[in-house]
């Protein structure tokens, strides 16, 4: 999915922590993502980043997927980091609100003329058409 690369380049290079292909799913991705970041944060606590924007293993669209879908798109997921320590039961969260986020992704998708697909809405996922939308046939 070479499509997206310069995608996730954009975003790290812009301060975010943006990830391909990452784990397997939502949930072991996220939980990687503030496992690593509370690790790190003891170590530096000046460590910073405007989010997170990731797309798992289960989202990865193969050369099949095309073959049955007109239009092949996955979900990207995005968001502040968000972290609880086991042993103090703090909570730390590094970025920026879920909905600049979500507008600083499709800024990106759209200076890469990535096809995408959202309302606006924080509590949903950016659909993404990397391969782009299909003409829809007339009658």
């Amino acid at each position: 999915m070479q499509e997206m690369t310069p995608v996730f380049k954009m975003l790290r290079q812009q301060g975010f922590t943006a990830r391909q292909r990452f784990m397997c799913c939502s949930g072991c991705a996220g939980s990687a993502i503030a496992t690593e970041f509370g690790e790190k944060s003891k170590k530096d606590p000046s460590l910073s980043t405007k989010g997170f924007v990731f797309f798992h293993a289960q989202d990865v669209i193969t050369q099949e997927d095309m073959r049955r879908y007109d239009e092949p798109s996955f979900m990207l997921r995005f968001g502040p980091i968000e972290h609880t320590d086991h042993e103090t039961g703090r909570v730390q969260t590094w970025g920026l609100p879920i909905k600049e986020i979500g507008e600083a992704v499709v800024a990106v998708l759209r200076a890469c003329n990535v096809a995408y697909e959202w309302d606006g809405n924080p509590d949903k996922c950016i659909e993404v058409f990397p391969y782009g939308r299909a003409e829809k046939k007339v009658g």
